[in-house]
């Protein structure tokens, strides 16, 4: 076999090694955030839109916000890992607060319908 055969055959063996490689590690692929989501409603089950909701990192005192929909719902799309205290208020309702709300990398927390 000549020498620039076995180079060509060389040649298609680390292309293709490097196409396997390139393609494994892109299934592999780890986020470092987490993501909360829910809805309010009022006491008879009805949506309410407008209400802010805050996050307060316990460690790093770094804040997000987010205003439910018309249909009452939120989502905090990527929060960072860490231990928060959240609040739920909204004017003429009586403020409602979580404390020791534990995210890690990865995690989809849905929070259900808070009242």
């Amino acid at each position: 076999m000549s020498f620039s055969r076995r180079l060509q055959g060389l040649a298609r063996i680390a292309l293709a090694a490097l196409v396997v490689l390139t393609s494994a590690h892109g299934t592999n692929a780890q986020t470092t955030s987490a993501s909360v989501s829910g809805s309010v409603q009022d006491q008879q089950g009805g949506a309410l839109p407008g209400v802010t909701i805050t996050l307060t990192s316990r460690t790093q005192g770094n804040t997000l916000t987010a205003v439910t929909d018309d249909q009452g719902r939120f989502a905090f799309a990527i929060v960072r890992p860490d231990t928060y205290t959240m609040q739920v208020a909204l004017q003429g309702f009586k403020t409602l607060e979580q404390t020791n709300l534990v995210l890690n990398a990865n995690d989809r927390v849905s929070l259900g319908n808070l009242a």
